[in-house]
């Protein structure tokens, strides 16, 4: 990631780095987490998955394992990826988080002193 992201100005990682992107944190300016409803998250999902897997061939059942497994993320008790997680992850971080719901609120969480700069 070091090679892709950090020798450019001024880059967007979208998506978790949760636990494969530790190279590139000391060079992040800011997270910022967004959430959705629960309900419009999975339907939005399952629209892009559709379209996106109705160019390829897909074993039976494929399509219900994977929703089955998405929609563990808004469950705390998940094993896998998960909102609980992240939260938690995002408070062990040395950067400003701001979490936007689709609400359009903004709340501050990790590191408000925040200003602008670099950490180190």
């Amino acid at each position: 990631m070091n090679e892709v992201f950090v020798p450019r100005k001024a880059w967007v990682l979208s998506g978790s780095i949760q636990g494969w992107g530790d190279d590139v944190l000391a060079h992040v300016d800011a997270f910022v987490f967004l959430t959705l409803d629960p309900e419009v998250r999975m339907r939005r999902l399952a629209e892009r998955e559709t379209l996106r897997l109705s160019r390829d061939y897909l074993e039976p059942g494929a399509m219900d394992e994977f929703m089955a497994w998405a929609g563990g993320y808004d469950d705390p008790e998940f094993s896998g990826r998960s909102r609980a997680g992240h939260e938690k992850w995002l408070k062990t971080e040395d950067v400003r988080c701001s979490a936007w719901t689709a609400l359009s609120q903004w709340r501050k969480c990790a590191r408000p002193s925040w200003t602008g700069s670099r950490p180190g």
